[in-house]
């Protein structure tokens, strides 16, 4: 699963679209989006619950720095996460010179 994210800036708020390709499959019921402030740590309840055919979803949370996952599930199954992606700002590089 891929997903893309494209984040807007709202005052004290940020309002963020996630977008996804998935495999289609008619056992699939839906998507669940799961956010989280720390890296890698993700626990129900999921943020959004997105049924299946829907391959967009924006939500609206306070101003910080947020990471997401979304899974697909089924009846009785979920996926695993797709990769992580955050609003967070890269660091900047280190170790690198310049030769002229």
């Amino acid at each position: 699963m891929r997903s893309l994210i494209s984040i807007l800036l709202c005052l004290v708020a940020l309002v963020v679209t996630f977008e996804w390709d998935y495999t289609e499959d008619s056992s699939i019921l839906g998507f669940r989006l799961y956010q989280s402030q720390v890296s890698g740590q993700y626990s129900p309840p999921p943020v959004a619950v997105i049924p299946a055919g829907i391959r967009t979803v924006t939500i609206t949370v306070p101003d910080g720095v947020y990471y997401w996952v979304i899974t697909s599930y089924k009846v009785s199954a979920e996926s695993t996460y797709s990769n992580e992606v955050t609003n967070a700002k890269p660091s900047k590089p280190t170790g690198i010179q310049l030769i002229p």
